[in-house]
């Protein structure tokens, strides 16, 4: 009787070991879970950080890109603007010197002119 009482105290802290054992494999199941979701959130986080980096990145690329863009049509205009004053002025010249050149014969027409009111005088 005394053996059946032992064996039964026996098998039930055999038992309560057992859940115990269990409970702790739960709660360290739990904890590695718990862990594992927070490292996933933690990758999460880094990989979001890192593809809003990016995008800033890409963004500054694109915005340096644009000014470059900006500079060069500016320095074609400029371009553009001296090409076609040097081009003005040239045409202006060119007037000018036909004009001067035309008018030796108007002045040549006026020394001719000048005999006449020579002899008055």
């Amino acid at each position: 009787m005394m053996m059946m009482f032992m064996m039964m105290i026996m098998i039930m802290m055999m038992i309560m070991i057992m859940i115990i054992m269990i409970i702790i494999m739960i709660m360290m199941m739990m904890m590695m879970m718990i862990i594992m979701i927070m490292m996933m959130i933690m990758i999460m986080i880094m990989i979001i950080m890192i593809m809003i980096m990016i995008i800033i990145i890409i963004i500054i690329i694109i915005i340096i890109i644009i000014i470059i863009i900006i500079i060069i049509i500016i320095i074609i205009i400029i371009i553009i603007i001296i090409t076609t004053t040097t081009i003005i002025i040239i045409i202006i010249t060119t007037t000018t010197t036909t004009k001067s050149l035309s008018p030796p014969p108007s002045s040549s027409s006026l020394s001719s002119s000048s005999p006449s009111p020579l002899p008055p005088q």
